[in-house]
């Protein structure tokens, strides 16, 4: 009948051929919509999301213009002090991203598997690991901001909680 909306709709179908006992069958068809939350984020002039057409692949828009920027899909961004750091969790890796709008580049700043919010005091950006069968990973951290973005600096997360954890 053509429903494609969310809803509930009766549903008949007739199956019938000259050789065969005329078959039909009454159903109700239920549409649902996902509660999945995505990632969205204004920066420097545009939005960059996680584009649910394509794979959810980060991408930036300027009002004007739909640009695919990576292969990424961000699973949470913060904005720190003009810029942008985020977490994207794909099948291979995962990690903590920062994004240069000036070259529309991404770089990853720390593996972290099975990150899933991330949240920053400007000093800090704090995460939480949520495995499925993660034991001792499982729990909130934070890291220092200017040791991601320093070549030099070993990177040393601090686990603050040791259990698994729901919205931060």
């Amino acid at each position: 009948n053509g429903a494609t909306s969310v809803g509930s709709y009766d549903i008949t179908v007739t199956v019938s051929h000259r050789n065969y006992n005329t078959f039909t069958k009454t159903a109700t068809l239920k549409i649902t919509t996902s509660e999945e939350a995505l990632s969205v984020a204004f920066f420097n002039g545009n939005v960059y999301f996680q584009n649910t057409l394509d794979g959810k692949y980060l991408y930036s828009y300027d009002g004007e213009v739909l640009e695919f920027i990576s292969r990424d899909k961000p699973t949470s961004v913060a904005i720190v002090d003009g810029e942008m750091f985020y977490i994207s969790n794909t099948i291979f890796s995962s990690g903590i991203f920062s994004f240069d709008p000036t070259t529309n580049e991404s770089q990853c700043l720390l593996e972290v598997s099975s990150a899933s919010q991330l949240l920053s005091d400007g000093t800090y950006l704090y995460y939480n690991v949520n495995k499925l069968l993660g034991g001792d990973d499982n729990g909130i951290y934070r890291v220092k901001i200017s040791d991601l973005k320093d070549d030099e600096a070993e990177i040393t997360p601090t686990k603050l909680t040791s259990v698994k954890s729901g919205d931060m």
